[in-house]
């Protein structure tokens, strides 16, 4: 196995940032020279024959500019929560006609006759009606499996990268209410791109693109990976050739460690003339550089130049007239705000005639004069059949019983109340049904454009209800399908219009997240007037990170992917944050829940912490000691029967483990499986485990435990 470079190696431990650019003489064989223009503080360079022109920044777009996308004559433009759709007739004096915002963190956009797919990670896809461009509306938004990454569009399908989930694959016949076809992992898939019956995706950590042939919906199938030296991300095409751009490492396995770290970046051109068996002709290398974070790289293709958006290290144009000997021809950057970097992160490139248009973050939206540049003229070829193919996902009917929603919709979550359980269904809402030993019957269905997340407390169900913020209803003693509302919380914040997560434990708070601006703790004593009374920012990012309840009387804890473990007091008017550790560092799939007397946490190791009521990091700075579950990892979800019992769900891998806790310093697996959807936070009835299961529906142990 190769070296894992996620983390700098020793002589770089404290680091985050490497900046060895390469000398001049080596990189940029010709002179620089700048152009002039009016974007301010940025730099724009030749090296040669002028690439680059004057340089205008865009007027009126937010700073946090991430995505760009051409489409004729309109440029669409994706920064903070906002798409913005511009006329660019005249492409060096870009008009903003309209946005519309809420969208969360916007990522990439894609846009087919009028119609802007926008994936904004945490926030799903949204999908938006842009033919009238000074009135652009959301027409909906799909939920989708992860993080919503990547995003291409040919026809009636849609395409959603979703890193460690891979594809997934959308029916977009009727915008306003697309349905899942399939999803097929792999895997790291951070950009998409489709052209005649095939689908390419560049994987991240891995560092190669995966090619479908994707011609049928009901035969999607890989056919070849092309490997590369450096994480993958953006594609593009022209002709016979792909060109990929890739960052962060090199994956040569000849150099050493220390030569490799940051030493991925560059362009890399491939010949897919055989797409059974693409062959890599050429490659060009950016300046060594590494900073974890704002990590994804898109390139552009225009004529004999390749326009390679790098994010720290600017934006290169490389002259590909000679595809087997690409050389860097030009490159901009924007004042940069961290230390060492050479440029505020470039986070897209799109191509117009005479224009080359480049976003960067903390900076905004740049119009660059480019004479030889033109808009692609190669469209997506043979388009994708059978969109109304929609894949099964089986369960083994001796150990499970399953109800699913009619229509195509993920079981996202489940509660149950004596033998009653609510599932939310997403766009289906929330399905009352009956529990008993012979599995599920459904008694009643609550009507609503989308249904997330429930919890039940004291006679009431709490539901993150999506763009219709969180609700709380009354259920009736009497008749389990029958609720009343009692309250409703609009929005979390002006940022985000969608409630996505909730929790309701002990005291006078409700937690919940849009899972973009981090935990919301709201003040729920008085159901009509509910308000946020504390906010901790520090994306949660897609699993569900809360601890659900409190112990010692008072303190709650939230494992942050990627960031820290915090805990938070709440016995007073307000939250307070209380002990935090960043010595302990969750990963994705890292969760927790209260445990008898305790926090249950689950490592990056896949094995479990046993926190005590707001445990600091300990005084040496050495990890939190850790329990193994026998027989089983479990980097995972976690759950609690209230006995012996811990469930864990692992929604990447569709894994499920049940463990005895009986000895908590010796914890055994006693049933492990592996089911085809995406499980989510089980629940417990009767000795038996409910699974939410996302397109798998809702699954229930035949077996009592």
């Amino acid at each position: 196995m190769g070296v894992d470079l996620r983390r700098a190696p020793a002589n770089f431990a404290s680091m985050r940032i490497l900046n060895l650019l390469c000398a001049p003489v080596l990189l940029f064989p010709f002179i620089a020279s700048a152009a002039a223009g009016g974007a301010e503080g940025a730099r724009v360079e030749n090296f040669g024959a002028p690439v680059f022109g004057k340089a205008v920044k865009i007027g009126g777009v937010s700073p946090r500019a991430m995505a760009l996308c051409v489409d004729g004559k309109t440029l669409y433009i994706g920064a903070s929560h906002y798409l913005y759709v511009a006329d660019i007739s005249e492409p060096m004096n870009p008009r903003i006609l309209g946005k519309v915002g809420g969208l969360g963190n916007v990522r990439q956009i894609a846009v087919q006759d009028g119609i802007a797919y926008v994936a904004s990670r945490e926030s799903g896809l949204w999908i938006v009606d842009a033919r009238n461009p000074k009135s652009p509306k959301v027409l909906s938004r799909y939920d989708c499996i992860e993080l919503a990454t990547g995003i291409d569009v040919a026809g009636k399908v849609a395409f959603l990268g979703q890193r460690n989930n891979g594809v997934e694959f959308i029916d977009v016949s009727d915008p306003a209410n697309p349905e899942h076809i399939r999803i097929i992992k792999t895997p790291e898939s951070q950009s998409v791109k489709y052209r005649d019956g095939y689908l390419f995706s560049g994987e991240w950590h891995s560092g190669e693109v995966t090619v479908f042939d994707a011609r049928d919906m009901a035969d999607v199938k890989v056919v070849s990976r092309l490997k590369m030296d450096g994480y993958g991300d953006g594609i593009d095409l022209g002709g016979n050739l792909l060109f990929a751009s890739t960052g962060h490492h090199s994956k040569d396995s000849g150099k050493a460690k220390e030569e490799r770290f940051g030493g991925g970046h560059g362009l890399e051109i491939f010949d897919i003339s055989d797409i059974s068996n693409p062959r890599k002709i050429s490659s060009v290398k950016f300046p060594k550089f590494y900073y974890i974070g704002n990590d994804f790289w898109t390139p552009r293709r225009s004529g004999n130049t390749v326009f390679a958006a790098d994010t720290f290290n600017g934006l290169f144009a490389v002259d590909i007239s000679d595809a087997k000997n690409p050389r860097i021809a030009g490159r901009i950057t924007t004042p940069p705000k961290k230390e060492g970097a050479p440029s505020s992160p470039i986070s897209s490139v799109a191509v117009a005639d005479g224009a080359v248009y480049v976003s960067s973050l903390d900076y905004g939206v740049m119009a660059v004069e480019c004479p030889n540049a033109r808009a692609s003229a190669e469209g997506k070829g043979v388009l994708p059949k059978n969109p109304s193919y929609r894949a099964q996902y089986p369960a083994d009917s001796e150990k499970f019983f399953v109800w699913k929603p009619e229509r195509s919709a993920q079981v996202r979550a489940v509660a149950v109340s004596g033998d009653t359980a609510y599932a939310a269904c997403g766009a289906e809402g929330i399905a009352v049904l009956r529990l008993s030993g012979s599995g599920f019957e459904e008694i009643g269905r609550i009507k609503m454009p989308f249904a997330g997340d429930v919890k039940i407390r004291g006679g009431r169900l709490y539901a993150a209800e999506g763009q219709n913020g969180l609700a709380v209803y009354n259920i009736d003693p009497h008749s389990p399908a029958a609720l009343s509302e009692a309250g409703r919380l609009k929005s979390l914040s002006p940022e985000s219009s969608l409630v996505l997560w909730v929790w309701v434990p002990e005291g006078n708070f409700i937690a919940a997240t849009d899972r973009v601006g981090g935990i919301f703790f709201i003040d729920a004593r008085d159901l009509k007037n509910m308000k946020v009374a504390f906010r901790k920012g520090g994306c949660p990012g897609w699993n569900k990170y809360f601890s659900g309840g409190i112990v010692g009387g008072k303190y709650a804890g939230m494992s942050y992917a990627n960031s820290r473990f915090e805990w938070f007091d709440l016995s007073g008017e307000k939250p307070v944050p209380a002990n935090a550790s960043y010595k302990n560092r969750p990963g994705v799939s890292n969760g927790c829940c209260v445990f008898r007397d305790k926090v249950l946490w689950t490592n990056r190791a896949g094995e479990v912490v046993l926190l005590g009521p707001n445990q600091p990091e300990n005084p040496d700075g050495s990890a939190w000691k850790s329990v193994p579950v026998g027989g089983a990892k479990v980097s995972a979800l976690p759950a609690w029967d209230g006995g012996r019992l811990v469930a864990f769900t692992n929604r990447i891998e569709k894994s499920v483990v049940l463990a005895d806790f009986g000895d908590e310093k010796n914890p055994k697996a006693v049933w492990i499986e592996k089911i085809s959807g995406n499980p989510d936070t089980p629940e417990f009835w009767r000795g038996r485990l409910i699974i939410p299961a996302g397109y798998g529906g809702l699954m229930m142990t035949r077996e009592r435990f």
